[in-house]
């Protein structure tokens, strides 16, 4: 159980406010793993990362499983990076915060276009430091993979007389900034000839993104939907009206607790149910929350309480659900 309990107004809305005005702190990236470009024994199973619920198979393609790193414990705000590797291809995910209040979905807000465009900065460094080489960059555009939006780069270079391409894709998902960068190879190609209209790797290109939208469409499935900047900009107007001093309504409550339980990292449960009690008065909020359902039929809940001054009790089970 986690109890919070702010005196009055003032100190429960100046941290909450703080949260939301501070969205999109200055961006890092988070630290490049270094592993071997030997692929590990596969991994038993699939591993699903907790605060998107994104599900990354021991086999994407040719690629295997060859990292996992926690980036989280030495440094805050830096997230996980999951690593797939084959002779001749790469594919990273790096999912991280910033520690960053709320990370809106998809590609509209700062964060990301940060994120995105600081990636790009050390893509250029290393090119120009001539690691890379007959580098070149297209214009950056936005996709669409598994009905979610991503900002999009491609870039050409070799390296040891190999030409290679990779594709840099950044989003916000669930809270979380989403990187990933494919990398695919060719030995027996001309670097000049990499272009969109001539290159050999269009086809385990495409295989690639199909494998990348599914593992975000199958989230979204499981119940892993975030917020929308639209949304978290009502949020942030309704959360400005709200004042403790005389109890609190309804539609202040709901905003409390949707403001709370999107900081804790459950913002697939931030659209609470409207209370069956009357307010003001102890009142519980009860909302089921991921994954919807999965092979063994169980639901996690929530259940939440705004007491008449703002103070928040957020309780976590489990229990059996009936489908």
């Amino acid at each position: 159980m986690l109890l919070l309990s702010p005196s009055r107004s003032h100190s429960l809305l100046l941290p909450l406010l703080l949260g939301i005005i501070g969205l999109f702190p200055g961006c890092q990236n988070p630290a490049v793993m270094s592993v071997s470009d030997t692929p590990l024994p596969l991994a038993p199973q699939d591993y699903r990362e907790k605060y998107t619920g994104l599900t990354f198979p021991p086999k994407i393609l040719e690629m295997a499983v060859a990292a996992i790193k926690d980036y989280e414990q030495e440094n805050p705000g830096l997230g996980k990076g999951i690593s797939y590797r084959a002779p001749n291809s790469k594919l990273e995910f790096y999912i991280y915060d910033l520690q960053a209040a709320i990370i809106p979905n998809g590609t509209k807000s700062e964060a990301i276009t940060k994120a995105f465009e600081s990636a790009i900065a050390d893509v250029r460094s290393t090119a120009d430091s001539g690691f890379y080489k007959n580098f070149s960059i297209e214009t950056s555009n936005e996709i669409e993979l598994g009905d979610h939006s991503f900002l999009h780069s491609r870039f050409a270079y070799s390296e040891e007389l190999i030409a290679k391409e990779s594709h840099l894709l950044v989003t916000g998902f669930n809270t979380q900034i989403v990187k990933i960068r494919l990398t695919l190879s060719e030995k027996n190609f001309s670097i000049l000839d990499l272009s969109l209209t001539n290159n050999p790797f269009t086809s385990e290109r495409k295989q690639a993104f199909q494998q990348i939208a599914k593992i975000f469409k199958d989230s979204k499935t499981l119940g892993y939907t975030g917020v929308s900047l639209e949304q978290i900009q009502s949020l942030q107007e309704n959360l400005q009206k709200v004042n403790t001093d005389d109890g609190i309504s309804t539609n202040e409550a709901i905003t409390i607790a949707q403001i709370e339980l999107i900081n804790k990292g459950y913002a697939h449960t931030w659209d609470i149910m409207k209370p069956a009690e009357a307010i003001p008065s102890p009142v519980a909020h009860f909302q089921t929350s991921f994954p919807k359902r999965n092979q063994q039929k169980k639901q996690e809940t929530l259940q939440v309480w705004i007491s008449d001054n703002g103070a928040v009790t957020v309780e976590q089970k489990d229990f059996e659900a009936q489908f």
